[in-house]
């Protein structure tokens, strides 16, 4: 779905993925009264794939694009060109072709996060994305109002820190002190001034996702908000650790899933990037290619190798 005030383009609707009689899908107060009964994207094998891209024209250049010319005509505008991979003679079998890179997933995933709780950088909770709940038609109480002739004014949301929530997780996250070599000094992530956090690494995002923010986040947020992050922390630990039960998988998925869905009824729309996203992909691809650790790129960066 495009924002257009936010000007980018933002993947909801991920009821689609809770199990099909899952009372959520059926629950329309807080999705515009609708239910969603519409079945999980199917997997394409990549016989399907190259199949659907194997007659595409391509056109490089300020052109009129690839024009998609395949046998199947409904599925084809999907692409816009035909990758040179396709001509390896392994590419078709292959289950996963394009590894998620859980090192940079989890980072983006933080900052994004951290920047609308108002700790990071520039503040994501702006007119712009209040303007665009009007434009969507949801949650009312957010809507912006006219100040006068020039300005206008928005009330707080639920995920908003006050100063004082603010102070108390950066005085939490201080006085943390981590085991030698477990992660970086914390207190040169923190800039007490401003009350925010700076210079995040990979890895400090990934202590924080995992570990970290959940401390620090206890008894400042509303009791929805904090839990449904905690869930989206708890999620991410579990796929991090060396050893995963395959037998829970499912279980995880469906977690993560029910977190993605309680999110659509706390933050806005913008928050839901294509990092966002990827998160119900990421249990598909630990079930083929094993856990985290074999296929995320911290050993390439040097800086941590596990």
């Amino acid at each position: 779905m495009w924002l257009t005030h936010c000007r980018k383009c933002v993947y909801m609707g991920h009821r689609r993925f809770l199990p099909v009689r899952h009372q959520v899908r059926r629950k329309g107060k807080h999705f515009k009264g609708q239910a969603d009964h519409r079945t999980k994207p199917k997997h394409r094998t990549g016989s399907d794939v190259l199949e659907m891209v194997k007659d595409l024209e391509v056109v490089f250049g300020k052109g009129p694009g690839s024009q998609p010319v395949s046998s199947d005509n409904r599925l084809a505008p999907m692409w816009k060109k035909k990758s040179i991979f396709w001509e390896l003679p392994y590419w078709e079998v292959l289950d996963v072709h394009h590894a998620i890179d859980v090192m940079h997933l989890m980072k983006n995933l933080c900052i994004n996060l951290i920047e609308l709780l108002g700790v990071y950088r520039k503040i994501k909770d702006t007119l712009e994305a209040h303007k665009q709940l009007q434009r969507v038609e949801e949650r009312d109480a957010l809507y912006p109002e006219k100040w006068d002739n020039l300005r206008q004014y928005f009330s707080l949301a639920s995920y908003t820190l006050s100063k004082e929530d603010k102070v108390s997780m950066l005085e939490c996250l201080s006085s943390i002190k981590a085991p030698s070599g477990y992660s970086s000094n914390i207190k040169g992530i923190l800039n007490l001034p401003e009350k925010k956090l700076t210079n995040l690494k990979s890895h400090d995002c990934h202590v924080l996702m995992t570990k970290l923010l959940p401390l620090v986040l206890w008894g400042i947020l509303p009791e929805n908000v904090r839990l449904t992050i905690v869930k989206l922390c708890a999620f991410l630990n579990a796929v991090s650790q060396k050893l995963i039960d395959p037998d829970n998988l499912i279980k995880v998925q469906n977690n993560v899933v029910q977190c993605l869905v309680g999110f659509v009824m706390i933050f806005p729309p913008s928050f839901f990037n294509n990092m966002t996203h990827l998160l119900v992909h990421l249990v598909k691809e630990i079930d083929i290619l094993g856990p985290v650790f074999l296929h995320n790129m911290f050993p390439s960066k040097g800086s941590w190798v596990y």
